[in-house]
Order: C-alpha cells, then sequence, then structure tokens
C-alpha cells in the first residue's frame, strides 16, 4: 500500500489531538469531521491553481458529485468547505473553461437556496467559492452566462427569511455578512431582516456605512425606540458616535457557535 502522510501529527496538531482525545471535539466538529472539511479545502484550494487548459477535460456531472453529496453532510464544517468547493467549480467552467456541460449559476443559486433551507450554512460558502466577494449584484451577474437578470437582491431576502442562522465557521463568510455589505444603505432590506427576527444582522447592517446615515435616518430613529433594548440602546449609541459599527457591542450576537 502507497504510504500517506496521517494528518494530526505536527505539533501544530497537537492543541487539536488533545481536545479529540479529551473528548471536546465531537459531532459536527469531531476530528474526522474537522480532517474531511480541511481535506475539501485542500482540493478546492489545488483546482483553482489549474492553469486555463485544464477545465476542458472536466465534467460537471461527475465532478461535482462528490461536493453535491456531501452538501448533505450532518456537520456544518464538512458541508461549508463542500459548498464552497461546489462554488469554485461553474466559474472555473464558465470563465476558465467552455462550460463543462455546468448548470447555469442561476440554477446553482436556486438549488443552493433549497439546500441553506433544509440545514444552513452553505449559501455563503457557496458564494465564497464563486468569487462574490467586494462587488454589486449587477457587477458579479455580468460575469455568468444568462444570468444579467436574476433578482439577486430577492435571493438574498428569501434564503434568508426561510433558512435559520448558521453556525460560526473560521474562514468561511456566512450569508448574513454578505448581506450586511450589500444592504448598508437600504433601508427596506434592513426592516425585512428585522421582521425575520435577524435583529443581530440588522443592527450589523445599519452600522456598516456611516455615510448612510442620512438615508437610513428614519428607519434608525424607529430602531433606536424598539422593545428590545439591546437594539435600541446599540442605535443610539451608533447614532451618537457615527462609527462603524459602533454600538454593536451592546448587542449579544445571536448567531449560534459550536461548542467546544
Amino acid at each position: 500500500m502507497a504510504w500517506r502522510p496521517i494528518r494530526g501529527y505536527t505539533s501544530a496538531w497537537h492543541p487539536v489531538r488533545m481536545m479529540a482525545h479529551s473528548g471536546r471535539l465531537a459531532s459536527d466538529i469531531s476530528k474526522e469531521n474537522i480532517d474531511i472539511a480541511i481535506s475539501i479545502v485542500e482540493e478546492n484550494r489545488a483546482r483553482a491553481l489549474w492553469p486555463q487548459g485544464r477545465w476542458r477535460f472536466l465534467q460537471w456531472n461527475s465532478g461535482s458529485q462528490t461536493y453535491l453529496k456531501s452538501l448533505e453532510d450532518p456537520s456544518y464544517l464538512v458541508r461549508a468547505a463542500s459548498a464552497e468547493a461546489l462554488g469554485g467549480m461553474p466559474r472555473g467552467c464558465w470563465i476558465e473553461g467552455d462550460g463543462c456541460d455546468a448548470p447555469t449559476i442561476t440554477e446553482l443559486l436556486n438549488s443552493i437556496q433549497k439546500q441553506e433551507q433544509k440545514r444552513a450554512g452553505v449559501a455563503g460558502a457557496f458564494l465564497q467559492g464563486a468569487d462574490f466577494l467586494d462587488k454589486s449584484f449587477d457587477e458579479w451577474l455580468a460575469e455568468w452566462p444568462g444570468a444579467p437578470n436574476f433578482d439577486m437582491r430577492g435571493w438574498f431576502l428569501e434564503t434568508l427569511r426561510t433558512s435559520s442562522r448558521e453556525t460560526d465557521k473560521p474562514h468561511f463568510i456566512s450569508l448574513e455578512f454578505f448581506a450586511h455589505e450589500l444592504f448598508c444603505c437600504d433601508p427596506d432590506a434592513i426592516a425585512e431582516m428585522l421582521s425575520m427576527g435577524r435583529e443581530y444582522a440588522a443592527v450589523l447592517t445599519a452600522t456598516e456605512q456611516p455615510k448612510c446615515i442620512e438615508r437610513l435616518l428614519p428607519l434608525l430613529t424607529k430602531m433606536s425606540q424598539s422593545s428590545n433594548p439591546r437594539v435600541a440602546n446599540a442605535i443610539k449609541e451608533y447614532l451618537k458616535a457615527r462609527s462603524t459599527h459602533a454600538g454593536l457591542d451592546l448587542l449579544e450576537e445571536e448567531s449560534p457557535r459550536p461548542s467546544l
């Protein structure tokens, strides 16, 4: 049998091994799930180094199956790693290669929305893999064949509305984090976040850009009078300081975190 290095036997992994042996790494964050998630991340990073011509050998139906299957995994770490890797595939197929018989980005977004509704934590990672970074809706959609008329704003809000809050994951961008940058000057979107019960996301979004204060002022005034004292106090502090995310520390973060 060919020799294969065993992950976790370098000094950098001592804390992980100690936590695994003590029983503190279990369920979603078991040593096995950490190993699997890291292996998927490494595959994705290696694929990012492919020369353009390498993409012509990839066929979507065969190449995507491992990630589509692991999107169903119970571990949120494995699901996020798989979603990011899956997001990198259509970008390579459509932009670097000849299409690979891949679905359109809008078909994939609708599929990812359904996955997010079943188990939260894949939509943000998918967008991260598909290079949805530092771009507007229109700029990103313009890169994809047949996508410019897709209602990306509606997709974001509907996905947030119909899914649960995801658990924080290191190095993976959440859907709420993407949303807070995209909707920071959009009072209607922030109001929708409040109506969904995503109060932390709403405050995070509303306090992102001080330059938007005047545009958001009617909503900010209403939020400062919220029956939730944490929301009210956070917005009052923001309006007083007028600096990015001032007052956010007064609002207890509601995003679920793993138990260690």
